[in-house]
């Protein structure tokens, strides 16, 4: 790969040149230059290797961005003088001379930046103009740059995606709350994707070989869940709120230990003639489980009312706890070390025994002397400090008074390792290997016009989303690397996807319009683009698919990208993205329904679960399984699906964990409606066909299945069914309540 020294900038200016100047041959180049992923169109030149670009090419190019600068040539001082973050005058990239030329003459002319002379840098001078390298004015300019060999691309990056600061103090965090509390030019929209995302068909995260665990995006990337095994026992939190132990031995399965956990502190107090009260309430949400040590995630309510000479006063607090316990002995769980973050759980995801744990945090009475009134807190055994400012960046984009806060967990010596603040929001989270993905949808509103009625003026306006990508670096601690964007807003967490060095993200852009704009109401298509992974710059993309649907569910299988979109239909697009810069459409099986969710069955067959519809007017029908055929992704078939007629609500529409998926004994297990658990199995000639049918009490709303061994458990509610997986029938039930572990209860 040739180096970014090679990179070359133009100058199109009149100059006065050394009699003695130095000749050099000059071709024109055959790289292609991308700003913020546009290719622009400019004249290149190659000298000994290297290629050149005029300045005020690229001050035309990054005009209106955060690097745009001013270039004007002082004829009298033969300077040309560039003053960062000013407008430049021009509006486009001037043209080529018309002869192009094949030689090159040293320039002596002098570059001040801001006013102070920059020396070192490569000039020449071809037919009149100033030719300039890129990579000696990144700095100065404020871009960042990188060359792709395999397509001969130099890719620049403009403003905040290039520069990763963060806050200097408290007070610049101060003034970007108050400055996004009185901003009304676009508002950001959480919650739009319906979880997070990843690589290619998941499986189970952290179990033994003969377990399944949790139906996980990525292979070897947990996911937090209200159930865990490590193969030998079976971690839940019941509906009780509570954590409980059960050994998996098949009909012989018994609970060993009851944790408490949802009111773990209150204490009344009489002091003198006044009385205080405080207590901490906490409700379990989901836990991750490793070589003996168990990180219980939980909302947490720490509140404390006391009165005094003064009067009554009431404080309380709302974050996010992990709990670790030593589980070593299941019989006798024991509570180590209590941490925790601001916010509401967003997201949670864990790799080689770190916790990766994203939360949404809103601050809304801002007092300038306090900073814990304005930034989130970090807490340890119940006691909370601000996060330093430092850890603080300040979005592009903001919505006022949101954070979101990445804080990883190291369960082996169980400390908060590192915490880094994002001021602005983020709905939708991805982790690979090495990087931990934050997406945050951002809708902004256009007011282009307005038509002047007899009495009234009426204003257009149209609003569309785009999302915006933060990485955090976590193959060495926790540090935001990149910042990029894409147009749309996702589905959810696996509409995202890292490999082999890209990220790829598929996208639904939506535009609403009033009656002034009525051809642009309602108008959607969808998209998919490719980013380099390490600076979020735009690789390529194809846009403008299934106008008038949306993305229902995605799943990448190393270099296809597998989605479904809807309106009365459901398109199963296959695209290929080996290449990364040209990504296409191999195939688009149209059948009716929608996939909901995706999982990678085998090399030749996708499954898919979801909706069947009604063809004329769009009406859900039942639950549908299909199985495609993908074996040529040119001409993808439906191979089997079957029909759950009438039934048209499962947890697993939206959440992909509640679905039991296990690909090596061909199984597939759901909760149907409110108590129906059906599990099936798959074959090719067969089809699905219902293996176990049985009432579960689902009135708690999470139902899971995973296997150990070759029994199936299925916990709802207050207790497991067994279910034995050679005979097809329920061997036991298991019940969670405090009277089956007597003396395990834990409190």
């Amino acid at each position: 790969m040739k180096k970014l020294f090679s990179v070359l900038l133009t100058l199109a200016l009149a100059l006065s040149l050394a009699p003695m100047a130095l000749a050099a041959e000059a071709t024109p180049s055959d790289r292609t230059l991308k700003v913020d992923g546009v290719t622009a169109d400019v004249t290149a030149y190659n000298i000994g290797g290297c290629h050149y670009f005029r300045i005020r090419d690229l001050a035309a190019l990054l005009s209106g961005t955060e690097s745009s600068f001013s270039v004007e040539w002082d004829a009298a001082e033969n300077v040309v003088r560039i003053e960062t973050g000013a407008d430049y005058a021009g509006t486009e990239p001037e043209d080529a001379a018309e002869d192009q030329a094949d030689s090159a003459v040293e320039s002596t002319q002098s570059v001040l930046i801001d006013g102070a002379e920059v020396d070192g840098l490569s000039v020449w001078n071809i037919g009149g103009s100033n030719y300039f390298r890129l990579a000696e004015l990144q700095d100065s300019l404020g871009y960042a740059l990188r060359y792709d060999e395999s397509t001969r691309t130099i890719y620049l990056q403009t403003g905040a995606a290039a520069q990763m600061t963060f806050a200097a103090d408290y007070a610049e965090i101060y003034q970007a709350l108050v400055a996004a509390q009185t901003d009304s030019d676009g508002y950001s929209v959480a919650g739009l994707a319906r979880a997070e995302t990843a690589d290619s068909a998941a499986g189970s995260a952290g179990n033994s070989a003969d377990a399944s665990g949790t139906n996980v995006q990525v292979e070897g990337i947990d996911e937090g869940d209200i159930v865990k095994t490590d193969g030998t026992y079976i971690y839940v939190i019941d509906g009780d709120d509570a954590l409980t132990i059960l050994r998996a031995d098949g009909g012989e399965s018994t609970v060993v230990s009851v944790t408490e956990v949802a009111d773990s502190a209150y204490e009344s107090r009489e002091t003198g003639s006044y009385s205080s009260c405080s207590g901490i309430s906490k409700t379990p949400r989901e836990m991750f489980v490793r070589e003996g040590t168990l990180a219980l995630i939980s909302d947490c309510y720490r509140y404390e009312s006391y009165e005094d000479a003064d009067g009554y006063v009431y404080d309380s607090d709302r974050y996010i706890c992990v709990d670790f316990y030593d589980v070593s002995d299941p019989a006798k769980p024991e509570l180590t070390a209590s941490l925790g973050q601001d916010g509401r759980l967003v997201a949670s995801r864990m790799n080689n025994g770190c916790v990766c744990l994203v939360s949404s945090y809103s601050v809304y009475d801002y007092d300038v002397d306090d900073p814990e009134s304005y930034v989130p807190r970090l807490y340890h055994e119940g006691e909370g400090t601000a996060i330093p400012a430092g850890s603080v960046y300040i979005c592009p984009e903001i919505e006022s008074g949101q954070y979101t806060l990445v804080c990883c967990y190291d369960l082996s010596d169980r400390t908060q390792r590192a915490a880094q603040a994002l001021l602005g929001g983020g709905d939708t989270v991805y982790m690979s290997d090495g990087s931990l993905y934050v997406f945050h949808s951002v809708w902004t509103t256009e007011t282009p016009g307005s038509s002047t009625e007899s009495d009234h003026t009426e204003s257009g306006y149209i609003t569309s989303a785009d999302t915006e990508i933060y990485r955090f670096r976590i193959s060495d601690g926790l540090t935001l690397a990149a910042h990029g964007s894409v147009p749309g807003f996702l589905d959810s967490q696996f509409s995202a996807d890292e490999y082999n060095g890209y990220l790829r993200v598929v996208t639904t852009e939506n535009e609403y319009a009033n009656l002034f704009y009525p051809e642009r109401s309602g108008r959607s298509s969808n998209g998919l683009y490719v980013l380099d992974a390490e600076n979020l710059y735009l690789v390529g993309s194809l846009s403008g698919l299934a106008e008038g649907e949306s993305v229902k569910s995605v799943r990448f299988d190393a270099e296809t990208a597998w989605f479904c979109t809807y309106e009365v239909v459901d398109p199963l697009f296959a695209v290929d993205v080996s290449d990364p810069a040209n990504p296409t459409v191999l195939s688009a099986l149209k059948i009716s329904g929608f996939s909901e969710y995706l999982h990678r069955w085998t090399e030749e067959r996708l499954f898919g679960f979801g909706l069947e519809t009604d063809g004329d007017s769009g009406r859900s029908t039942g639950l549908k399984l299909v199985m495609f055929n993908t074996a040529d992704r040119a001409d993808v078939t439906e191979e089997n699906s079957y029909l759950l007629s009438g039934v048209t609500f499962s947890e697993a529409l939206y959440e992909h964990k509640a679905l039991f998926i296990d690909v090596e004994e061909n199984l597939v297990g759901f909760l149907a409606g409110s108590s129906d658990y059906y599990i099936f199995s798959y074959s090719v000639d067969g089809g699905f066909s219902v293996q176990m049918h049985l009432q579960v009490d689902g009135g708690a709303g999470q139902v899971r299945g995973l296997r150990v061994g070759e029994y199936i458990y299925i916990v709802s509610g207050a207790q497991a069914t067994v279910v034995d997986t050679d005979a097809w029938n329920a061997v036991a039930t298991v019940a969670f309540s405090t009277s089956s572990a007597s003396d395990g209860i834990q409190k």
